[in-house]
Order: structure tokens, then C-alpha cells, then sequence
């Protein structure tokens, strides 16, 4: 996969996963599979290797999160008509106060506006404050929060919230530049007005 000249730039892009890439979304996964698995007493196989839970199949889409050129990051996401659902999410530890996560999930929610569902499964503190943060950022604190019982991951917190595009010019692009009104500084105002925005979009070749 060749990537565009903006997206070897120093902002972050975001590239959807394809067979070409699948390779780096896996070799990312298990490290992400390891670092969660205090909480999810998930184990190893055989050769100590961490294999992923969820593969960007569908009705699963995942992107992975490029800075400079190196993978840092991923979303798959489930794509219903009831709720979109985030299934996986990841920043690597180096670049955890990056503030990369905000940019990567309001992008993914720009892209696939409508309604959305987190879960955070018991223990993953950081997790679900994170996700407060970023929600309650986004949708001026419109959402809803409740403890529920979860066919996937048992006795979880659930926040739902409807996410409405702020700028249409991103649906479903394959590669993204973060940089523009999803900077939290930018975001922070609140505008509709798209006319900043600095997000470069190409495919894959």
C-alpha cells in the first residue's frame, strides 16, 4: 500500500484496513490483546502469541491510526442498523497523552454518523473515563450511561449517545488526515464551519 505525501507528513492519518494491511492491525492487536489481559484473563496460544478477538470483517470496519508513518492505533467498529458499536480501540502506550484517541474517535463517529454504543468491561477504569471525556466532549454531554448485563463481555458500562457528521466531506474515506476541526482546541469552540479543515483524503493503491 502506497500512502499520499500528506499522510507522510507529521499529522496523523487514518487508513481503513484492508487485505493489503490486515498484517499491521494484527501485529498491533496483540500487543493491545496483552495489555488487557489483567482484565480479561484472556491467555496466550501455543507460541505466547496474543491472536486478536475481532477481525475487520463484516459488519466489523477498522482503520488503523499512522503517525509519521508508523502504526499507533485502531478502531473496528461494528456497523448496525439498531447502534454502531465501538469492538476494539487503541492507542499504543507511548502516545497515550497525545490526545490521538479524541482525534481518532471523532473522527470514526464524523464518518458513520448516527447512533453509537462504548462498552467498557469491569475494571478498565481509564477506559471508561477516557470515553466520558470524549463523548461528553462531542455531544455537549447528550448521552446516556448505564451499568447493563452484556451477552459479549458479561456486566459492563454502556454509554449511547447520536452523533451528528460535522463535516460530510468524510464519509467513509479510506485515508484521513486528523488534522482540522477535530483537534480538541478546534473543537472546542463548537462551529459547524468547515472552512479550516485540513483533512486530505485518497485511497489506498
Amino acid at each position: 500500500m502506497s500512502i499520499s505525501r500528506s499522510a507522510q507528513a507529521d499529522e496523523p492519518v487514518l487508513i481503513e484496513i484492508k487485505a493489503e494491511n490486515l498484517e499491521v492491525y494484527i501485529n498491533l492487536a496483540r500487543s493491545y490483546e496483552a495489555e488487557f489481559s489483567s482484565l480479561t484473563h484472556k491467555m496466550p496460544n501455543e507460541h505466547g502469541i496474543f491472536e486478536p478477538d475481532t477481525l475487520p470483517n463484516p459488519p466489523y470496519v477498522g482503520y488503523l491510526l499512522y503517525k509519521k508513518n508508523i502504526p499507533v492505533g485502531f478502531c473496528i467498529f461494528e456497523v448496525n442498523e439498531e447502534f454502531n458499536d465501538i469492538s476494539e480501540f487503541y492507542i499504543i502506550p507511548a502516545m497515550q497523552k497525545s490526545k490521538l484517541g479524541y482525534s481518532l474517535a471523532a473522527t470514526i463517529f464524523n464518518m458513520y454518523p448516527g447512533q453509537w454504543q462504548v462498552r467498557q468491561i469491569p475494571g478498565a477504569n481509564d477506559a471508561t473515563a477516557f470515553w466520558r471525556k470524549v463523548i461528553g466532549k462531542l455531544t455537549n454531554g447528550k448521552y446516556t450511561e448505564a451499568e447493563v448485563d452484556d451477552t459479549d463481555w458479561g456486566r459492563v458500562m454502556r454509554q449511547q449517545f447520536t452523533y451528528v457528521a460535522r463535516n460530510a466531506n468524510l464519509q467513509s474515506a479510506e485515508i484521513i488526515g486528523l488534522r482540522g476541526i477535530f483537534s480538541p482546541a478546534i473543537a472546542d469552540k463548537k462551529s459547524n464551519d468547515t472552512s479550516s479543515n485540513k483533512f486530505t483524503v485518497s485511497s489506498p493503491k
